[in-house]
C-alpha cells in the first residue's frame, strides 16, 4: 500500500492554476527567542514570559515557574 501525501486545498488549487505552491514557514519555539519578541512587541511587564514545558506529566509540570496563568 503506498500512502498519499496530504496537501491543502489551496495549495492543490495553486498547483491547478500554475501558481507556486504556497510555503509553510517554520515556527520559533525557543523561550529566549520569544521572550526577546514579546518585548520587542512592547510588553514591559516582567510577570508575562514564555517557558518551555517538557512534557505534560504531573512531575514535568513541576518544572514550570508558578504561579501559572
Amino acid at each position: 500500500m503506498t500512502a498519499t501525501p496530504e496537501i491543502s486545498l489551496s495549495a492543490a488549487v495553486a498547483g491547478e492554476l500554475g501558481q507556486p505552491k504556497p510555503r509553510w514557514m517554520p515556527l520559533e519555539g525557543n523561550p529566549e527567542v520569544l521572550n526577546k519578541y514579546l518585548k520587542n512587541l512592547g510588553v514591559k511587564n516582567d510577570d508575562y514570559e514564555f517557558v518551555e514545558i517538557i512534557g505534560f506529566d504531573e512531575d514535568l509540570l513541576a518544572f514550570v515557574p508558578q504561579p501559572v496563568s
